[in-house]
């Protein structure tokens, strides 16, 4: 009795540039070369980036993923739109040396489904840190840093679901 083993290679190629950089991966294995690819251009703040999955034995495009985003001082915005039915985006901001902020939105098509999530965080001294997010079906996360020593710091965190408070929309 022989068993026969999947063999599979793979060949990865990149390019990096202070402006662009640019991947390709091809996988080969029995069924034939699947193609995984990716571009991210950058430009005075400005990126753009676009991903790729190509399988050769189906012809078919399996993954499809753009974004665009944009990075001042103080804030990043963010967009990305994933295989056509997924689109989402962020908002973060520092505020002050103390306080960060961010905004995340997700919309699904099909189910119609709309994610969002709020969070924050707060420099209470040079050594300890509080953040908080709360996203749309009521999850809330609470967490606490502090450093002791350099190389030693203490965290905690919980997570809870909130069933009595409803966000609408």
């Amino acid at each position: 009795m022989f068993v026969f083993r999947k063999k599979t290679a793979e060949l990865r190629t990149a390019y990096t540039h202070d402006k662009a950089h640019v991947e390709t991966n091809v996988a080969f294995d029995n069924s034939g070369p699947i193609l995984n690819g990716a571009v991210v251009l950058g430009h005075q703040g400005w990126l753009f980036g676009y991903q790729y999955v190509f399988n050769t034995a189906r012809s078919l495009l399996t993954k499809n993923n753009f974004a665009v985003g944009f990075r001042a001082k103080d804030f990043t915005l963010y967009a990305n739109m994933n295989d056509a039915n997924e689109v989402g985006g962020s908002v973060y901001q520092r505020i002050n040396d103390r306080l960060e902020t961010g905004v995340q939105l997700a919309w699904t098509a099909g189910t119609n489904q709309t994610r969002f999530a709020f969070a924050s965080k707060y420099q209470l001294d040079s050594q300890t840190v509080v953040s908080a997010k709360v996203n749309n079906i009521c999850q809330v996360g609470l967490s606490f840093q502090q450093l002791l020593r350099p190389g030693m710091e203490s965290f905690f965190c919980c997570f809870y679901f909130l069933k009595s408070i409803k966000f609408f929309i």
